[in-house]
């Protein structure tokens, strides 16, 4: 099963627990998180960790991830902070 959204509003109805976010791109084993939500504002570093440490799927544990409070990818690949499984 897979989808598709453009907009945090149709991840779920309530949002009350909704603390930010952000874009996000992968390319091979590596995550790349940027960027803010129009809706929302955008994701901190400890709540992007925390939700990991809560949410991490098993199929993505041994990825490198990366976090940037910069809008664009460019600067997310270059610029990020690394935060694998391991150390969150």
């Amino acid at each position: 099963m897979s989808a598709s959204v453009e907009f945090h509003s149709e991840l779920a109805k309530d949002h009350k627990t909704t603390k930010g976010g952000g874009w996000w791109t992968q390319e091979g084993d590596t995550l790349y998180l940027y960027g803010r939500s129009t809706d929302f504002g955008r994701a901190n570093i400890n709540d992007v960790k925390d939700a990991f440490r809560k949410f991490l799927p098993l199929s993505i544990r041994a990825w490198d991830i990366y976090y940037s409070d910069k809008d664009n990818l460019t600067d997310a690949m270059f610029n990020g902070t690394k935060i694998r499984d391991k150390e969150i």
